[in-house]
C-alpha cells in the first residue's frame, strides 16, 4: 500500500512563484511604501535656457540709420564752419606779419637817418672847399647818400616836405618862430629833416616857422 506525502528532504513551499509575483505588480514606490521607507520624490526637469543668440531679441533694436541729405547738410555745415574759421585764422596772422615787418622796417631806417644827416653835412663842409680832391670827395660822398635814398625809397621811406608848406604838427617841430602878419604859419626853413613811411612818422622835420 503506497502512502501519498512528501518525501524526505523535499520542499514544502509551494512552488507557485509566478502567481505571487503577478498577484502583486507595482512600482519601486509602492514596494518601498509596502516596506514602510520614505516615498522617492518626483524627478524635476531642468529648467532650458535659452540660447545666446535668441536672449533679448527683443529688447535689441535695429540701428536707425540716418538720412543721406541731413548728414551731407551737417558735414557741409561743419565745412563751412572750419574753412571760415581757417580764413579768419589766416586773415589774423597776416596783419600780424604785416605789423611786425613794419615795425622792424621803421626801427631800422630810423637808425640809419643820422647817416644820412652826416653825409649831407660832408657835402656841404666839401662843397665850400677848392681843389680837386675835396670836388672829387664831394663827389663820392654824394654817390653813398644818393644810394642811401635809393635804399630807403624803395623800403617806402620818403623825405617829408616841409620848406614852403603850412605848419603841421603831425608831420613837422618848430624851433624858432619868427613872428609875420598874424597869417596862417608857414614853414619858412628846415633845420633837420623828416621821414616819414605810408603810415607813420619816423622823425619830425625840425623846421623854423612864421606867421
Amino acid at each position: 500500500m503506497k502512502r501519498h506525502g512528501t518525501h524526505p528532504g523535499e520542499d514544502k513551499t509551494p512552488r507557485d512563484g509566478g502567481a505571487a509575483g503577478a498577484g502583486a505588480p507595482g512600482t519601486a514606490a509602492d514596494t518601498a511604501g509596502q516596506a514602510g521607507g520614505p516615498a522617492a520624490e518626483p524627478a524635476v526637469e531642468p529648467a532650458v535656457e535659452p540660447a545666446a543668440g535668441q536672449a533679448g531679441d527683443a529688447d535689441v533694436r535695429e540701428p536707425v540709420e540716418a538720412d543721406p541729405a541731413v548728414l551731407l547738410a551737417d558735414l557741409s555745415d561743419q565745412y563751412l564752419r572750419l574753412a571760415a574759421e581757417y580764413d579768419n585764422f589766416r586773415r589774423r596772422t597776416q596783419k600780424e606779419k604785416e605789423a611786425l615787418y613794419a615795425d622792424a622796417r621803421a626801427d631800422v631806417s630810423r637808425e640809419w637817418l643820422p647817416v644820412l644827416d652826416s653825409m649831407e653835412s660832408a657835402i656841404s663842409a666839401l662843397s665850400g672847399l677848392e681843389g680837386d680832391v675835396a670836388r672829387r670827395s664831394a663827389d663820392g660822398v654824394s654817390l653813398v647818400l644818393r644810394q642811401a635814398r635809393d635804399v630807403l625809397d624803395r623800403l617806402g621811406i620818403r623825405e617829408i616836405d616841409a620848406c614852403g608848406e603850412p605848419f603841421d604838427p603831425e608831420l613837422h617841430e618848430a624851433v624858432v618862430h619868427e613872428p609875420g602878419d598874424g597869417g596862417v604859419p608857414k614853414v619858412l626853413g628846415v633845420l633837420r629833416k623828416g621821414y616819414r613811411t605810408q603810415d607813420r612818422v619816423l622823425r619830425h622835420s625840425l623846421v623854423r616857422v612864421g606867421d
